[in-house]
């Protein structure tokens, strides 16, 4: 991730679990994706860079952190993120979720 203070990235090696949620929505698409990521690592809700995407919910799976990240997964970069992960980390891939609409809520 990027923006005008810098670059962080979330490291593979750093996620207990990924998946892909998705809610019905008022758009073109008529859905909203996101991918959520979920951390072995302590998240600092603080970092100036990646604190937009940091989520305080239930976890999608007992012994899951409550802290995640999530992602913004609407458009054409949705299936090749996806992809990615199947390759690169199919051992933390949870699948599909739907949820309620208005789900992408605010950052913790």
């Amino acid at each position: 991730m990027h923006n005008n203070l810098g670059r962080n990235v979330i490291r593979w090696d750093t996620l207990a679990a990924v998946a892909l949620h998705w809610s019905k929505a008022d758009n073109p698409a008529g859905e909203n994706y996101s991918i959520e990521l979920c951390p072995t690592v302590p998240v600092d809700r603080d970092d100036p860079i990646m604190r937009g995407l940091v989520r305080d919910e239930e976890p999608l799976r007992p012994g899951l952190p409550c802290l995640c990240y999530r992602i913004v997964a609407n458009g054409p970069y949705r299936e090749p993120m996806i992809e990615a992960i199947r390759q690169h980390a199919p051992r933390l891939w949870l699948g599909e979720t739907e949820r309620e609409p208005d789900y992408f809520g605010r950052p913790a």
